[in-house]
């Protein structure tokens, strides 16, 4: 959990994150009583069989196209 300045918290999935029972039912009280989540890439790919989770997040990893060629962008941005 993250823990701002503010004294706001919150909870970051970054692409899939595993949880064992007593996890999730901790992270289900957090979300319960107003805690923040962020998925990240493919966090909603994580946890598919728990519908806690599949209504926090509002959908479920379905597919992944093929893999393409991607283009190299420079390191340095000029603004027009």
């Amino acid at each position: 959990m993250n823990t701002g300045e503010d004294g706001m918290s919150s909870q970051w999935f970054w692409l899939t994150s595993v949880l064992n029972a007593d996890q999730q039912t901790a992270f289900n009280d957090y979300l319960r009583s107003g805690g923040n989540y962020m998925g990240i890439h493919s966090a909603a790919d994580c946890l598919q069989n728990t519908p806690f989770y599949n209504a926090t997040v509002g959908a479920i990893f379905d597919y992944h196209p093929p893999i393409q060629d991607a283009v190299s962008l420079p390191t340095t941005w000029k603004s027009s």
